[in-house]
């Protein structure tokens, strides 16, 4: 799996995000039909598929807008210490084309503080009548559930400190239906940048 340093702003994410994704592939526009793939292989740009581009969409990312992060970066650094990112608020089922960010009808969602630990607890605050029986947290990349948890009626606190980082989606279900959803990202806690010219990166801790 490698692990990439975004070089360009990419729709909500900013340049020197790091992420760990799965190997790059062709873009959705590949042609398949094999009389062009050789023609096609001189031009290929693969590209990485980003679960979350920061607003709560999958997205394609190019691999020339990446350049592979050097392992050393993160020795000795407490790599799960990067704050939370809320993506999105969705309702449940949700139509591609107009996604409906919901602010304060069923819920209110937002990070406990702005500081670790804090900044990786998503405090969810009902603000209606609604109860939400059960709550499911899945990684986004690999689309596998990782942890499922109690609902609630008032208030609940999602933990993400031991959680690496990464994409994660969060469905809260009502009667066994699905009927939010939330998107978040855990950053690293480093934001990495190539310095020109050479062979150096820059860090400074991630803020947000």
């Amino acid at each position: 799996m490698p692990r990439v340093i975004l070089l360009n702003p990419f729709v909500k994410h900013y340049a020197g995000s790091v992420f760990d994704l799965n190997e790059a592939v062709y873009p959705s526009d590949w042609d398949v039909d094999e009389r062009n793939l050789e023609k096609q292989s001189r031009f290929a740009n693969k590209v990485y598929l980003l679960p979350d581009a920061g607003n709560g969409r999958s997205a394609e990312l190019s691999v020339q807008d990446t350049t592979l992060c050097p392992e050393e970066i993160f020795t000795n650094i407490h790599i799960k210490n990067g704050p939370c990112r809320i993506t999105a608020v969705k309702e449940h089922p949700m139509d591609p084309e107009n996604i409906q960010l919901i602010t304060t009808r069923l819920l209110t969602v937002q990070l406990e503080g702005t500081l670790y630990p804090l900044n990786n607890n998503i405090l969810l605050q009902s603000t209606g009548e609604k109860k939400f029986d059960t709550i499911e947290i899945y990684n986004s990349l690999s689309n596998q559930i990782i942890q499922e948890l109690d609902g609630f009626s008032d208030t609940k606190t999602l933990n993400f400190q031991e959680a690496h980082p990464g994409f994660y989606r969060v469905l809260l279900f009502n009667s066994q239906m699905p009927v939010l959803e939330l998107s978040l990202f855990k950053n690293f806690p480093l934001v990495v940048s190539p310095i020109k010219y050479t062979n150096k990166f820059q860090c400074i801790p991630t803020v947000w």
